[in-house]
């Protein structure tokens, strides 16, 4: 080894040593014994320990260092343009092999990057792994170089489909006749979703004939000293619930809305008559972008900050396309001229040349590298899935297929309009792949937007109750009937159902991905059913 490597080792090792290294010592209980000297036992106290007696317990494991990218601050930029380059090489690459209408290359991309994770760790050995941030699991640097920048995708994964929200009122209204069945397809469709993935998992634990109730927690213990007793007892205590940390901090609202007024002064003065230059057409258009850019990220972030009682019933999506298309209308009256609906045209251009490309296809643009960042959910939780496959694979499979049936042939019988049919199809999938699916079949992207978000909110508001109702409490259950049925929204849902969160999540991404694969390969089945 190189004295440089050397020198880098060490400095890892030192950095880590001292940030993750206890000034406790862990006690087992079995090694708590009474004091015949004292009748006072100072000890320190932490949520992850019990407490430190005099007597000190070495270990001779060296924890191992971070990884270098845990330590970087550019590496989520970094990973997450390495992600948006496989998005766009799959994309060039679809459409050399003209491919584009039958396979979403994104998926795609997904899958591979899916299975060059595993390649990667089966064939790394363990001593050169490196600890994730929660310390459970170690994984190659491969791993470390992209978890970063899914990370940062996955934080604004819903604010993708904005656009597909917010130009809904460009789409002419459908016969209030269609929006009465719309309304009754979506409840129904959920529901079904949501208990036949229920009936699934517990038939296949019952066939199994195993007892999938996860242990619990093991509880805080603190010592418990009494004046006259020179023995330190044990007292269970139930843990104190700590308030949820808030999804952005209020610093990001102040510098988005700084920026949105920026840009919207700047608009506003470039058109007024006393400017007698021109104004070159790439600069007017890089500011109305960036006005609505901003101004989109930062009504999604105010949505979010709003008390959690108010955001379980309005979403910041619901916030976020509102506040936007207010601000259509101030702008077209303001700054451009132009009436509502002109405006909120160019909202999104569906090009990204700079002279005319708009807010809403910089984030339509994303929405392929957020589906390739599902690998690294995916193989993060493998062991997960491994040691509750049966399950997983009755959700995928089955959930899948019954979600697509029931929601074509109940459109059917209702008689809908095809291409409503269609867009309805993928309604109980992550946005992203909903949208390509959507696209595949001949649907409308927005109603297929729309019904997502619908779908997500039922899940969200009235999964869990659901379920409790009619005493559906299993973590397993629980969580892959809402992450089966209501996708990412309703995901978020169960984040404080510590058991049952994972199993939503894997529900997720993996009911996304064998929807997607089964209406690639069926789009012929599903539209002689809805035609």
């Amino acid at each position: 080894m190189s004295p440089t490597s050397s020198s880098r080792s060490s400095l890892y090792t030192s950095l880590y040593t001292s940030l993750h290294t206890p000034s406790y010592t862990p006690v087992h209980k079995s090694s708590i014994v009474p004091s015949s000297t004292t009748k006072s036992t100072q000890f320190s106290t932490s949520s992850s320990s019990l407490f430190s007696t005099s007597s000190t317990t070495t270990t001779s494991n060296t924890p191992q260092p971070p990884s270098p990218f845990s330590v970087c601050p550019v590496t989520p930029l970094l990973s997450t343009f390495t992600l948006i380059l496989i998005d766009l090489a799959f994309k060039r690459l679809f459409a050399f092999l003209n491919l584009t209408t039958k396979f979403p290359s994104a998926l795609a991309a997904c899958l591979t990057l899916l299975s060059t994770f595993f390649l990667v760790d089966r064939f790394t050995p363990q001593t050169s792994k490196y600890p994730v941030t929660d310390g459970s699991t170690s994984e190659t640097l491969f791993f470390h170089y992209f978890n970063p920048g899914a990370t940062l995708l996955s934080k604004w994964l819903a604010l993708f489909f904005v656009p597909s929200l917010v130009t809904l009122p460009l789409i002419p209204r459908p016969p209030a006749a269609d929006l009465i069945k719309l309304a009754v397809i979506l409840p129904i469709g959920f529901l079904f979703s949501l208990f036949s993935t229920a009936f699934l998992v517990s038939s296949v634990t019952k066939l199994k004939g195993l007892s999938k109730v996860s242990p619990p927690p093991p509880p805080d213990v603190t010592p418990n000293v009494t004046q006259d007793s020179e023995v330190l007892e044990l007292s269970e205590t139930p843990p104190s619930p700590s308030p949820p940390a808030p999804p952005f901090e209020k610093s990001t609202l102040k510098n988005l809305f700084r920026v949105s007024k920026v840009s919207f002064v700047l608009s506003y003065l470039l058109t007024r008559s006393f400017v007698s230059f021109p104004v070159p057409l790439y600069l007017s258009n890089f500011l109305r972008a960036t006005f609505y850019l901003s101004f989109t990220l930062s009504s999604f972030v105010y949505g979010a900050l709003l008390p959690p009682k108010l955001t379980s019933y309005l979403h910041p999506l619901i916030t976020c396309t509102a506040l936007t298309n207010l601000a259509a209308v101030f702008r077209g009256r303001l700054v451009s001229g132009l009436p509502y609906k002109e405006e909120l045209m160019i909202y999104t251009m569906k090009n990204l040349m700079p002279a005319t490309f708009g807010a809403g296809d910089v984030l339509l643009f994303l929405l392929g590298p957020a589906v390739v960042s599902l690998s690294i959910s995916m193989f993060q939780k493998r062991d997960l899935v491994s040691s509750n496959f049966p399950e997983v694979l009755a959700t995928a499979f089955g959930s899948s297929f019954l979600g697509l049936l029931v929601t074509s042939l109940t459109s059917k019988s209702l008689g809908l309009k095809s291409s409503l049919s269609l867009s309805l199809a993928p309604r109980c999938i992550t946005t992203p792949l909903a949208i390509s699916v959507s696209n595949m079949l001949g649907g409308i992207p927005s109603i297929t937007a729309g019904s997502v978000v619908v779908t997500g909110l039922l899940g969200a508001n009235f999964g869990p109750r659901l379920l409790t109702i009619f005493n559906i409490t299993e973590p397993t259950t629980r969580g892959l009937s809402i992450g089966a049925a209501s996708h990412g929204l309703g995901t978020a849902a169960v984040k404080g159902e510590n058991d049952a969160f994972p199993f939503a999540a894997i529900a997720m991404a993996t009911v996304g991905t064998v929807t997607t694969v089964m209406a690639t390969v069926g789009k012929g089945i599903i539209k002689r059913i809805v035609s």
